[in-house]
């Protein structure tokens, strides 16, 4: 589910797993694990910007990643910056 919250937003504008209120529930299980369960803060999470990098490796075959995802991919880097 990190993954899909990192890498849906770059894909698909407008479309965010970690937003409260189109996905309350959803939102609360990333809150949850997060916030209560230490073995998955501190050894299991993943780093958002390198869930987005993998997207650079992705299938997208000789063609490359398509411009409208360099550019979200760009704005998320620059909001954790």
């Amino acid at each position: 589910l990190e993954r899909y919250a990192a890498q849906l937003p770059c894909l698909h504008e407008g479309l965010n797993p970690r937003d409260a209120k189109t996905y309350p529930h959803l939102n609360q299980w990333f809150e949850a694990m997060e916030t209560t369960v230490p073995a998955y803060a501190c050894r299991v999470r993943g780093n958002p910007s390198s869930w987005r990098k993998v997207l650079t490796m992705a299938g997208y075959g000789n063609a490359g990643v398509p411009p409208s995802v360099v550019e979200r991919m760009e704005d998320f880097d620059l909001e954790e910056g």
